[in-house]
């Protein structure tokens, strides 16, 4: 525990000054997280009297981890005014970018919520929370987030109020209008109340933001898509057929015909796959490509009307349903819009909202998306009792947003969407 840490190191520095060895002998504090005390042990440590501390950053460790290094000097730095990093303020405000580029390099993925350091260390979803940060900022920060290099955030959620909606907007480089605010309010509400989570789905925000402006062009429109997923021979028990590596010699054979329990013999069965057993996942998605009149200024009412629509019927196959609807809508999209063979998924999660694990239960998808020529990478999410319509809803998101955003010298991604430079902004 930290007092024992404490008791324990101050004992050992009185034992070293009775010696008249403390200033050739420095004492340092290695703590272990395996009672989540790490950080705690290593400044009752500190506090006791050790000059240094040995940890890892981001706790990286055996069983539960090292004291983390970071963590650790922030508390020193900026808590216990205690001078620990070489260059003072400035290196504290390396201290998330210094996170993020150590998980990169270890390939792992920073915690969120990680002290300090975390892009949810200074996020706020409470509509009071936000509401007060924007009078005080200081109001609900432990610590100015820029001290190191973090940054507050406004969270989109259930719990938001309106002022999140307008400090989200605002981060985005987005003025809304009260009218659009309550409304796009409304929407977070409902769908957070049907299984989104839209605190880190940034891209499926701003995409209700965008649909909620009168003057957006939206770039297409999803009129139907359907999947079809087969198998030309699932398997199942085949009678006489003997399990791989159990198959019969001779001599067995012989001592099978001479035993008096032949008759009784069970049959082993195969289980599983047939050979030449094929997969085959195919999808159409019908989609209406919307044209619009360049000539028409952007304050006109007519500016978000399109002027013209095609519709595409593309058909695609996949390695699994949603790989093939992802490919359907691409091949329907990539001709209007070229920026999308840039655009790839790069991560998909799944999780039931069931408690009980149950087959029925609502399915929430979030996905990442990315852009390979750059570090742009930005999150949608979508929620369905099919897992297959819950997908294609966070793929649709997440192809508008790229539509809108990337072009052909990049994306132009804000640090709200972008997860790695939302865990990692520049230093300040």
């Amino acid at each position: 525990m930290p007092w024992t840490c404490e008791a324990a190191t101050s004992e050992v520095l009185q034992a070293l000054r009775s010696e008249n060895l403390n200033d050739v002998c420095r004492l340092g504090t290695h703590a272990h997280n395996d009672t989540s005390l790490a950080v705690a042990n290593s400044l009752a440590g500190v506090k006791g009297g050790a000059r240094m501390v040995q940890g890892c950053v981001n706790g990286y460790g055996e069983r539960t981890g090292n004291a983390d290094v970071l963590v650790v000097a922030g508390n020193l730095e900026l808590k216990m005014n205690k001078r620990c990093l070489p260059e003072g303020t400035d290196a504290v405000r390396r201290l998330t970018r210094t996170a993020s580029l150590v998980a990169k390099a270890c390939k792992q993925p920073l915690d969120q919520r990680q002290a300090y350091v975390g892009s949810s260390a200074f996020a706020h979803k409470g509509g009071l929370h936000v509401a007060a940060l924007a009078k005080m900022p200081m109001s609900y920060n432990h610590v100015a987030p820029e001290l190191v290099g973090n940054e507050a955030r406004a969270v989109v959620s259930e719990l938001s109020g309106r002022g999140n909606i307008v400090a989200a907007a605002r981060e985005a480089g987005r003025v809304v209008d009260p009218a659009t605010a309550t409304l796009v309010l409304a929407q977070i509400k409902d769908l957070e109340s049907r299984g989104f989570v839209l605190e880190d789905a940034g891209a499926t925000v701003e995409v209700l933001f965008k649909r909620a402006d009168p003057g957006y062009r939206a770039p297409f429109n999803v009129l139907e898509f359907n999947v079809a997923a087969s198998n030309s021979c699932f398997g199942g028990f085949v009678a006489n057929d003997v399990p791989p590596g159990r198959a019969r010699n001779d001599e067995q054979k012989d001592d099978e015909e001479n035993s008096d329990e032949k008759e009784n013999a069970v049959v082993p069965f195969s289980v599983g796959y047939k050979t030449g057993s094929v997969a085959v996942n195919q999808a159409v998605t019908k989609v209406e490509l919307l044209t619009y009149d360049d000539a028409v200024a952007m304050d006109d009412a007519a500016y978000g009307a399109p002027v013209g629509r095609k519709t595409e019927l593309c058909v695609s196959e996949g390695n699994g349903p949603v790989n093939a609807l992802a490919n359907a809508l691409r091949l329907a999209l990539v001709d209007a819009y070229p920026q999308l063979e840039r655009i790839h998924l790069r991560d998909y999660k799944v999780d039931l909202l069931s408690t009980e694990g149950t087959s029925a239960a609502t399915t929430r998808v979030t996905m990442d998306f990315a852009d390979k020529d750059s570090d742009a990478v930005w999150r949608t999410v979508g929620a369905h009792a099919s897992i297959i319509e819950a997908s294609f809803r966070a793929l649709v998101d997440g192809m508008e947003f790229g539509i809108a955003q990337c072009g052909p010298d990049g994306c132009d991604v804000a640090a709200r969407y972008d997860q790695e430079k939302r865990e990692a902004p520049a230093a300040r």
